[in-house]
């Protein structure tokens, strides 16, 4: 049986097989490299070793690995992300959703109103993908400010449990995809994506230096001050 040789190039996938008495053409015929040719990637080379085959497959049309299954061939997701994720950027967040209701993603909205326009997308049956552009600002002698890229993984309390079992490997999926993701948060009732809960989850997954204020948006900042005593560790 062949085996996937990952860490390389998301675009390339390496197959390494004992050669035995089977030549390169035979392996093109395997279910395994029938399944992924199949399945978005077209053979394009094999290297021939004393003990091994390698088989070259490379990936085109949508973005395909072995355990994953969606499609995130939309150029948009990609481009309405380097906006959000844009420091100087007006936009700061997107939201992402099953475009078909089954694997192929796109973006459900953007916009420039921080976390309480992003809350607002988010439906109670469904599993959506929120990413918000979080300033972290330090006032005191001197301001600095920082950015953090947040993902929200929103599944909706009326979404069916065969629904919540793939969420998992498809979130993989999609945080490959996109890069700069720097904080994570799962949640399916309106309290998890507040701002207060949202800054005492920053705080705890911080590193030594903290901020003095998180800003969500336009007028939404929570200074930490504010949350003290109120301060949780949320599961």
């Amino acid at each position: 049986m062949p085996k996937i040789l990952l860490g390389i190039p998301m675009s390339v996938v390496v197959f390494q097989a004992n050669t035995g008495s089977l030549p390169s053409q035979s392996y093109r015929r395997q279910p395994v490299i029938q399944q992924l040719l199949l399945s978005k990637f077209e053979f394009t080379s094999s290297l021939q070793s004393s003990a091994h085959l390698f088989l070259v497959l490379k990936r085109h049309n949508s973005v395909t690995t072995m355990g994953g299954d969606l499609d995130l061939s939309d150029p948009a997701i990609s481009e309405t992300w380097n906006q959000v994720a844009n420091s100087k950027g007006a936009k700061n967040w997107m939201a992402l959703y099953y475009a078909d209701g089954g694997k192929k993603i796109g973006v459900k909205a953007s916009g420039s109103g921080g976390l309480k326009e992003l809350a607002e997308v988010f439906e109670d049956d469904q599993v959506m993908f929120g990413f918000l552009r979080v300033g972290a600002e330090d006032r005191k002698a001197v301001t600095s400010t920082r950015c953090k890229s947040a993902m929200i993984t929103w599944i909706g309390e009326g979404v069916g449990i065969m629904k919540k079992a793939k969420v998992g490997p498809q979130r993989e999926e999609i945080i490959s995809h996109l890069n700069g993701i720097q904080f994570f948060l799962a949640a399916s009732e309106r309290a998890e994506i507040d701002m207060m809960h949202m800054a005492s989850e920053l705080l705890r997954s911080g590193g030594a230096h903290k901020p003095t204020h998180y800003i969500f948006g336009p007028g939404q900042e929570v200074a930490l001050t504010d949350i003290g005593s109120n301060f949780k560790s949320y599961v």
